[in-house]
């Protein structure tokens, strides 16, 4: 079975580095990690398109909404899945994900022994928020 290529987006290297290591635990996922809505872009343009994208929401220059926008006009990743991850404390951010074509969110803070699963009940259901 061909792994799950997962495109991971945060601007804090701590949640990028634990992420990482969870899902390199799992043998069926491949984890690819971008600090920015801009390097991910340019991962996915240079032929590293992914699975599933998880894009956290709160970073500096282009938040998780504007990476989700930039995604979706990318040709070919339109209908690319995309998981939300945040610590959603503000009732306007759950209208707006809800507004949005996302699989769901994963909240923060996440148990990164089961983060994989996490990923895999999300893909496999419709958006819950």
């Amino acid at each position: 079975m061909t792994p799950l290529r997962v495109l991971y987006v945060d601007d804090d290297a701590d949640v990028r580095l634990l992420v990482g290591l969870s899902l390199d635990r799992d043998p069926d996922m491949s984890a690819t990690l971008a600090a920015s809505g801009a390097e991910a872009l340019a991962l996915i343009r240079t032929g590293g398109a992914p699975s599933v994208a998880i894009i956290d929401l709160s970073m500096p220059d282009m938040d998780g909404f504007a990476l989700f926008d930039a995604l979706r006009l990318l040709p070919g990743h339109a209908a690319l899945p995309i998981i939300f991850m945040t610590a959603i404390g503000r009732p306007r951010q759950a209208d707006l994900l809800r507004g949005r074509d996302a699989c769901g969110v994963i909240a923060k803070p996440f148990d990164p022994l089961m983060l994989p699963a996490n990923i895999r009940a999300l893909l496999n259901r419709r958006p819950q928020y």
